[in-house]
């Protein structure tokens, strides 16, 4: 199996990345991710180098999809994440999200490593938090030559900061550009919603195993989208969060619709008994919102 080692990193994602490698659809692959401060912080020791080359979220590479063409829809099959020893978080300051404890006494940047171990993060000598691997950063090359650095998400995916994006989890992403050019890093060990940290969840690195497939576009396509053997999902990208939600909400609704049949008043109305939704950071320059319904409602 191929592996894509993190000897190039790129923190913007744009078609004038030069390309790194080529993978066919339906190959297997692995790609080595470093954390999202580059390599400034060693996941095998814990330890931080701040003279050393920083982030941020860099991606391993930019990959190129055989075949793949603008208009295609690029599915991102996450096979497995398998994590470093070590993992960080960081509190720097309280006030972009909460400006109203800013000046309250007891608020000093922080930072806490824990060991990733037997399918726990060490928070302490009491502590233990279950893992739960996900990829933060996973998009494709901006259309009309855009480019946007790494902190950002949007139509072409990015800083996603999503739990969903997990093992068994399939990422509907737009192919904007021949290729598609595939970017991926910021692995997470586990992430609480909102992001409120702004660094982590508990950030890492580690080996995420991928296979990738070409398919059609969907005449509304918007956002990128999820999928599970389970459920689906949708993800608004924007400020202020109830615009995040409205366009989750209408894509996922869109989807209901398009494939599964619904008329827009049915599936808005099961929505609003099954609906599963929530802001899974606030600290991006847009806000990620996801709604989700699961496809056990999804049969008429």
């Amino acid at each position: 199996m191929r592996r894509f080692e993190p000897d190039v990193l790129y923190t913007s994602i744009s078609i004038a990345n030069a390309v790194t490698g080529t993978v066919r659809p339906g190959e297997v692959f692995e790609v080595r991710t470093v954390s999202c401060r580059g390599r400034q912080f060693d996941t095998h020791t814990g330890r931080f180098d701040p003279s050393a080359p920083g982030g941020p979220n860099p991606s391993t590479g930019c990959i190129a999809v055989e075949g793949a063409q603008a208009g295609q829809v690029l599915v991102v099959h996450v096979l497995g994440i398998e994590l470093d020893e070590y993992g960080f978080t960081e509190l720097r300051w309280p006030g972009k999200l909460l400006p109203q404890l800013a000046n309250e006494a007891g608020w000093e940047p922080l930072r806490k490593v824990a060991r990733l171990r037997d399918g726990y993060a060490e928070w302490s000598d009491r502590l233990r938090i279950r893992l739960a691997p996900m990829i933060g950063f996973l998009g494709t090359a901006p259309a009309g030559g855009q480019s946007f650095h790494n902190g950002h998400n949007g139509l072409f995916g990015g800083n996603f900061d999503v739990q969903e994006i997990a093992p068994g989890a399939r990422v509907h992403l737009p192919v904007n550009v021949e290729g598609a050019l595939l970017h991926v890093g910021d692995v997470h060990a586990v992430q609480g919603d909102g992001e409120i940290d702004g660094t982590g969840g508990i950030e890492s690195a580690g080996i995420v195993r991928l296979k990738v497939e070409l398919a059609d576009r969907p005449t509304r396509f918007g956002n990128p989208r999820i999928q599970t053997d389970d459920w689906i999902a949708t993800i608004g990208f924007a400020r202020p969060a109830e615009e995040a939600f409205s366009q989750a909400l209408a894509d996922l609704i869109h989807w209901m619709v398009d494939e599964f049949g619904f008329a827009p008043a049915q599936a808005h109305t099961l929505l609003g008994q099954v609906l599963e939704a929530r802001a899974t950071q606030f600290v991006n320059p847009l806000i990620s919102y996801v709604c989700k319904v699961w496809r056990r409602y999804l049969q008429l």
